[in-house]
C-alpha cells in the first residue's frame, strides 16, 4: 500500500514503526507481512512498500524496494535496489521478485516436510 494512513488504519502497522523507521523501511514491510497474515489468517503474509518515483521519499530514492513473507514461525525481509526506469519497472520487478521468494519458500517448506517424512518411516 502506497497510503501510511492504510498500513496503520486497515493493517495495524504501528505509527510508532512508521514514525522511527519510515514507510519504506525492513521494520514496516517486517510488520506489514506479519499483520497481512494475522488478519487474512492464511499461512503466509507478503508486503511489499518501496518508493516507485518519480521522486525521491523519505530520503529514499526510487526503486528502493522492502520484501518480506511471514510464516508462522519466521519473516523473511530483503531490501531491493530496482534500477528506477519507471514507476511500472520498479513495481513489476518488486512483483517478480517477490513471487520468487515465495516460491523457493514454498520449495524450502516442501522439501522439509519431505525430509521430516523419510525420518520419520526411518525411525
Amino acid at each position: 500500500t502506497y497510503s501510511n494512513r492504510i498500513k496503520h488504519g486497515i493493517l495495524g502497522v504501528c505509527e510508532k514503526t512508521i514514525e522511527e523507521n519510515g514507510a519504506v523501511s525492513r521494520n514496516t514491510a517486517k510488520e506489514m507481512a506479519m499483520r497481512i497474515r494475522k488478519i487474512s489468517g492464511s499461512d503466509i503474509g507478503m508486503s511489499v512498500t518501496g518508493v516507485a518515483g518519480p521522486a525521491s521519499s523519505e530520503g529514499k530514492t526510487p526503486g528502493t524496494v522492502y520484501i518480506a513473507l511471514a510464516d508462522s514461525s519466521q519473516v523473511y525481509v530483503e531490501k531491493l535496489n530496482i534500477n528506477p526506469i519507471s514507476r511500472d519497472f520498479i513495481s513489476q520487478s518488486a512483483s517478480s521478485r517477490m513471487l520468487r521468494a515465495k516460491c523457493a519458500r514454498l520449495l524450502l517448506s516442501t522439501s522439509i516436510r519431505r525430509m521430516q517424512k523419510v525420518e520419520r518411516l526411518q525411525k
